[in-house]
């Protein structure tokens, strides 16, 4: 898990502590404008009260969007300095309130709003609704915790909570983002993986440049893992032709331990070929992928008919492997002894 671990160390290098999020406030107070009732299904006489605080017991000014689950649909209300909040109007019925205050993570209640309030009313009643919210620091802080300790689920809800408080343009936001599909991989939920990487690569196809030069290689290397562990081939073979044609010592590990360890071991000759064909366009001079790429193409002869072998292609990548490879290792000796057994033959 080492090269995980750096990963997530790296992403999360980005300061974010004492950054001021003026864009938040204006955004935020442009939403706190209540949406028209007149005819909206979530309409009604109810006024549900709360107040939002982070964990010193400050109050916070907050943004509270209150969305009737029936429909959809809703209001948001800006809150006070003091963090009191009110949501007037609406109807009793499920609800779900997402409390967003600068530089804090966006928090998430589900609730059942009832006809009238607990200073009214006996039980069932609607009682106030207090909120703590977690700075992105301490969210950051956690979630690299809980990283590093291969609590993954957890890291990923802290990671989220302070991306649905970010705009896609914000300088986090692919970090973030890159945190989270991550997770996903590192717990082997490769199809949630896929997805995650998907809309990284997709951010970056759009126009909006990536931390650096290498990182939609890097996130490739990573979706190409996830999709073949998830026997996504087609989508393995998308990601790992769109790598490029020079390709890094990392990379190139990557793609023969996946040919190696998951697609030979599943029986997958072509697709690991292929793959392999990947890493030697993109490092010629790297000798395992030759060794790999022969072996796989000698299992094949094996089990042909005699009159349909062709061994022309391990020969070729045997060959190349040694002319590479001058250790004397194992594999050498063994690429050696298979050229030996193959003069003479066609």
């Amino acid at each position: 898990m080492k090269r995980r671990a750096n990963l997530f160390s790296n992403i999360l290098g980005v300061n974010v502590k004492d950054y001021v999020l003026r864009w938040v406030v204006v955004m935020l107070f442009a939403l706190a404008m209540p949406a028209a009732v007149n005819g909206q299904p979530w309409q009604g006489r109810v006024t549900l009260a709360g107040t939002v605080t982070n964990a010193a017991g400050e109050g916070l000014l907050a943004v509270v969007t209150a969305t009737y689950v029936e429909t959809k649909t809703g209001k948001a209300v800006r809150g006070s300095n003091g963090g009191e909040f009110n949501v007037r109007g609406i109807r009793a019925g499920t609800w779900e309130l997402t409390i967003n205050a600068p530089n804090y993570g966006v928090e998430k209640k589900v609730l059942e709003v009832y006809e009238r309030s607990c200073d009214r009313a006996p039980a069932p009643c609607n009682e106030k609704i207090e909120v703590v919210v977690t700075s992105f620091a301490d969210l950051l802080g956690q979630a690299s915790t809980d990283s590093a300790a291969r609590r993954y689920s957890a890291a990923r809800e802290s990671y989220q909570k302070v991306l649905l408080g970010l705009p896609p343009n914000h300088p986090s936001y692919v970090q973030l983002q890159q945190a989270v599909a991550m997770t996903y991989s590192a717990e082997g939920k490769n199809a949630e993986a896929l997805d995650a990487f998907d809309s990284l690569l997709a951010i970056w196809d759009g126009g909006t440049p990536p931390p650096s030069p290498d990182t939609p290689t890097k996130i490739r290397v990573e979706a190409m893992i996830s999709a073949g562990k998830a026997r996504e081939y087609s989508r393995m073979h998308g990601y790992s032709e769109a790598l490029g044609n020079r390709l890094s010592a990392e990379a190139v590990r990557a793609i023969v331990d996946l040919a190696v360890n998951t697609l030979l071991d599943r029986g997958q000759r072509n697709r690991a070929v292929r793959l392999l064909g990947v890493a030697i366009a993109g490092s010629p001079n790297s000798p395992l992928p030759y060794y790999y790429r022969g072996q796989a193409r000698w299992d094949a002869e094996v089990e042909k008919e005699r009159e349909d072998e062709d061994w022309s292609g391990a020969k070729a990548d045997f060959t190349k492997f040694v002319a590479l490879e001058t250790r004397d290792t194992p594999q050498r000796r063994l690429a050696q002894d298979l050229l030996t057994k193959l003069q003479g033959v066609s």
